[in-house]
């Protein structure tokens, strides 16, 4: 089986359509539709059903897609393993990165990698921590950045630390005047991730034990959506120092530390147990490190991590 025509499957899969998957790889539409249909000849049977609203998986497909995502992987892994031998750093590194609290950091990553492992391609996509968490879980990333609030335990030194903060609008007075009490969020306006992420589930847990009622507004599962929300004055955004450092800048939004208790949200590096790091997964995983670690020493990305 042609693997440059299963992995155009995987790409129509995920991206659900034809248009889109044929700009990745510079096709036409119709050259990847024949190309698709040569895969279907080769498997006897229909993989996908065409829509005018994109594609769907037949059943065929979908009980292929699990499997070819794993020989795509399997090849992947081979090819990485002959560079390691003849010591030639090569291969995709799928990283899993935190909306904008991961954006100066990962485009310097890009930058570094292409400069020093030309042969190293870096798949960088953007998701809420348990949406990470699952992806490292099942294997469909090599990296991925999880965020840990206080009183979370992990093993790990984290890569940097930031204050979370009550984020309101420009000009508005709660967040002018200096650090705020975790028990003055009660009743406030708030926005906040699904009841399922982490972070709300910790900050619900909190709240809980201060006897504060966290009136949640809205549950976007955006940070930068629930920026533009907290800039009109919709609700109070809880986040982290570092995710809203340029809006300040521009005074699009004013924030002020949540203490009694303060509430530090600590970033860390996580690979996928389900895969076996590759030469180019390491040396990727290295980079962000170093420059996590630039970032973080010149103020542009959190704090620095305690040592001990």
């Amino acid at each position: 089986m042609d693997l440059a025509k299963l992995e155009m499957f995987v790409r129509v899969a995920e991206l659900g359509s034809l248009s889109r998957a044929a700009l990745h790889y510079d096709l036409g539409p119709s050259a990847l539709s024949r190309q698709l249909a040569a895969l279907e000849s080769e498997c006897h049977g229909r993989l996908l059903h065409r829509t005018g609203r994109g594609v769907r998986l037949t059943e065929l497909g979908e009980r292929i897609l699990p499997r070819a995502r794993v020989l795509l992987a399997d090849a992947q892994a081979l090819s990485a393993e002959i560079g390691e031998v003849v010591g030639v750093c090569r291969g995709t590194v799928h990283v899993a990165c935190l909306p904008v609290i991961a954006l100066p950091l990962i485009t310097r990553v890009v930058l570094l990698a292409r400069e020093r492992y030309p042969e190293v391609v870096i798949h960088a996509s953007d998701a809420l921590r348990g949406q990470i968490e699952q992806s490292l879980a099942d294997g469909t990333v090599d990296l991925g950045f999880v965020i840990s609030v206080s009183g979370d335990k992990t093993a790990e030194r984290p890569l940097a630390v930031s204050p979370m903060c009550l984020v309101g609008p420009a000009g508005d007075r709660l967040t002018q005047n200096g650090p705020i009490d975790f028990s003055a969020l009660d009743g406030l306006p708030i926005l906040l991730p699904a009841a399922t992420e982490p972070v709300r589930l910790s900050l619900a847990e909190l709240a809980r034990q201060r006897g504060v009622t966290l009136n949640v507004v809205a549950e976007i599962d955006s940070v930068h959506l629930m920026k533009e929300m907290a800039a009109v004055g919709v609700g109070y955004a809880l986040l982290s120092m570092m995710s809203i450092v340029d809006e300040l800048k521009r005074g699009i939004l004013s924030a002020t530390p949540i203490v009694n208790p303060e509430i530090r949200r600590s970033i860390y590096l996580v690979a996928s147990t389900r895969k076996v790091s590759s030469l180019a997964v390491r040396e990727v995983s290295r980079l962000i490190r170093q420059v996590a670690e630039e970032l973080a020493s010149s103020g542009l990305w959190g704090e620095q991590p305690d040592l001990d």
